[in-house]
């Protein structure tokens, strides 16, 4: 859900479409409560399950060569092409950006070269999940058990604080310009931070989940309420939106995990739901590329093409690549990872 509401909010942008809500911000920020989530909850579960040190180490070992099985495959092979098209003359970003893409660090050249609109400019939030996860790990390890909270609370705190600041200091631009702390991990530990939140509960505090369940059930619809209240017509980086979606995103995360009921059940339990969960990485990589490709090919063959056209094929597109980019070579790499797991 988190990867089709990005695409569709830069399709609509990118083709002209008009539209008055940031759905884009709402699925990035979605996106970031999960990872928080999925992450701190494997982490905290093997932590649980080892005592002694060379075993830590051994967590930690795993954990990263997994996250590079998974992430790094699909990643690179969008770079080469970044590479290829920039040498036949289509330009990625203004300036000396392979370094930083190579390193998996696109959100750092925007941080130092300010926001641009490019098709990689989408490739800023895996670089802040990247970095989380070079920190995390150590972190979560080393703190005695039930003391994450402490740590996780205060992240959120620093994560809404850094974005109150940089609205305060220029409320009249959207974030993401030059030197600009949303485009760093501090930005967004608000919303890294209700997933782990929410993964500690899940792993320490059992009885607090029935508790919790009563209070989503209003605070899903009133989050959403409000969220797309606030955001209209407004900056991403509006504390009230930020405050906002950081609560529909935990609320979304937490329903999710306990497990939607209903006629939400039958669509989320769909085979199509599960299997886009799967390529899910792979729509987010592949998406922007795709309807620029496809629109120079039709000029190439002197076909102007309508936007409504575009946007329906680019859809399809981006989920054929998606799909044989999971099944030619994700999956098979990803099966690897079975062979670290303790």
């Amino acid at each position: 859900m988190a990867a089709i509401l990005v695409v569709l909010s830069h399709y609509f942008t990118e083709l002209g479409y008009s539209s008055h809500f940031p759905i884009g911000a709402f699925g990035v920020q979605i996106f970031f409560a999960i990872s928080g989530f999925l992450i701190t909850g494997i982490l905290l579960k093997q932590k649980n399950e080892v005592s002694l040190e060379y075993k830590k180490r051994v967590v930690v070992r795993n954990f990263f060569i997994k996250r590079a099985l998974r992430l790094f495959p699909a990643y690179y092979v969008l770079i080469i092409v970044y590479i290829f098209l920039n040498h036949y003359g289509l330009s990625i970003a203004e300036g000396n950006w392979e370094p930083y893409f190579i390193a998996y660090m696109p959100n750092i050249f925007f941080y130092f070269n300010g926001w641009q609109c490019t098709v990689a400019n989408h490739l800023w939030s895996l670089g802040i999940e990247e970095q989380f996860y070079l920190l995390w790990p150590f972190i979560i390890l080393l703190l005695p058990r039930r003391q994450e909270f402490k740590i996780v609370l205060l992240l959120i705190i620093l994560g809404y604080l850094t974005k109150c600041f940089i609205f305060y200091r220029n409320p009249a631009l959207l974030p993401h310009g030059q030197y600009d702390p949303f485009l760093l991990p501090i930005g967004q530990f608000d919303t890294i931070g209700i997933g782990a939140l929410l993964a500690c509960i899940k792993e320490y505090e059992l009885g607090l989940i029935n508790k919790l369940k009563q209070v989503i059930l209003w605070l899903l619809p009133v989050s959403l309420l409000s969220t797309l209240y606030l955001s209209f017509e407004k900056p991403q980086n509006d504390p009230f939106f930020c405050a906002s979606l950081f609560f529909l995103s935990g609320a979304l995360v937490f329903q999710a995990n306990v497990g939607f009921g209903g006629f939400l059940k039958k669509i989320f339990d769909t085979p199509a739901i599960i299997y886009g969960g799967k390529i899910s990485y792979g729509i987010y990589l592949f998406h922007k590329a795709i309807p620029l490709i496809f629109i120079s090919v039709l000029r190439t063959l002197k076909i102007t093409p309508e936007k409504n056209v575009v946007l329906i094929s680019s859809v399809g597109l981006t989920l054929l690549v998606a799909h044989l980019s999971w099944k030619l070579f994700e999956q098979r790499i990803n099966n690897y990872k079975l062979k670290f797991d303790i």
